[in-house]
């Protein structure tokens, strides 16, 4: 579907950094009507429309009325290499019914499409889309269109009424903040190495996930922290605020364990780091996106860190191209 196509009544077109204030409160009210509350910004947005690779001209498309409320949304970003395609969608929940929902899926597919040919030869190429888990609209309207329920995903939340308990750290490893211009490989070898164990991951090169995670306005390096036992990085941890004023959350956007130190309480403990140092700032809210059906058991750590789900999330995929899987 062409951006600028007409759905009745509506414009569908590209958006425009003046759009942000507008897309921002159409997630927002998607997120208060599902969940009871939302967490999003118009930082946040526009943090998705900085990363690496993403252009806005052609990687996302707004619904709006002739009066020009934006009413729907949708963005295609690429998770590594042009084989897992992720797609964002919302409808105003007073525009139901309108077909913006259905066009903007038909839109996103198409743009993904666009990419397949990106992609390494012979690799299986896929679009996921994610919806609340209680969106039952939205899950029919995935299934029609030929996607299938792949995985579950939680946001998980803890709110500190007193400090938290201090970290065991196990024997031999010394945890420091983040050092600009030293870490930064050994942040992403670390990450890369523990991602391997978890579902849809697909390896990008080092520069580009710096941009992507390093070199941006919201990135602090005094909220990234690494273990390490000797000369080797043993686990990380990856934090950043959103939000702001009485608003402000914590955010914990990675925690890794390479495999040798497993099974030692290093996550519990660089959890509890990371718990602590919000708290010393006074951002008493902590929370974090985890894969519900994760195979090292991250969901069993933030729950016996005080952690409990928050939001349920579903992912529909659909296979653009057979080929060999990457992710």
């Amino acid at each position: 579907m062409e951006p600028r196509q007409q759905l009745e009544g509506f414009t569908m077109r590209p958006p425009t950094d003046g759009d942000a204030e507008g897309v921002a409160a159409l997630v927002i009210s998607y997120d208060v009507e599902a969940f009871g509350s939302a967490d999003y910004s118009v930082e946040d947005l526009r943090d998705e429309w900085r990363q690496p690779g993403f252009v806005l001209g052609t990687d996302a498309v707004v619904v709006a009325t002739r009066a020009g409320q934006i009413v729907g949304y949708a963005a295609v970003q690429d998770h590594g290499q042009h084989v897992r395609l992720v797609g964002d969608g919302y409808v105003r929940p007073d525009h139901r019914g309108c077909g913006i929902g259905s066009s903007l899926a038909r839109w996103s597919e198409g743009r993904a499409r666009e990419l397949v040919g990106l992609a390494p030869p012979a690799t299986q190429v896929t679009l996921d889309q994610g919806t609340a888990g209680t969106d039952a609209d939205a899950a029919s309207l995935f299934a029609r269109q030929g996607y299938t329920r792949v995985r579950a995903f939680w946001d998980m939340a803890t709110r500190m009424e007193k400090p938290p308990p201090a970290p065991t750290w196990p024997e031999g490893i010394v945890v420091r903040p983040f050092v600009s211009g030293e870490d930064e490989y050994a942040a992403y070898t670390t990450a890369g190495e523990a991602f391997q164990d978890h579902w849809g991951h697909v390896a990008i090169p080092f520069e580009e996930w710096r941009a992507s995670r390093i070199d941006h306005e919201g990135f602090d390096p005094s909220l990234v922290f690494l273990a390490r036992e000797g000369d080797e990085v043993a686990g990380a941890i990856r934090c950043r605020t959103r939000g702001e004023g009485a608003s402000e959350k914590g955010w914990i956007d990675n925690l890794s364990v390479r495999r040798p130190w497993r099974g030692r309480g290093l996550g519990t403990a660089l959890l509890l780091h990371a718990f602590a140092a919000f708290y010393r700032r006074g951002t008493l809210s902590v929370g974090l996106g985890v894969d519900a059906e994760s195979l090292t058991g991250a969901t069993r750590i933030y729950e016996r860190a005080g952690m409990h789900m928050e939001r349920h999330f579903d992912v529909y995929r659909k296979t653009l191209r057979p080929g060999n899987e990457q992710a």
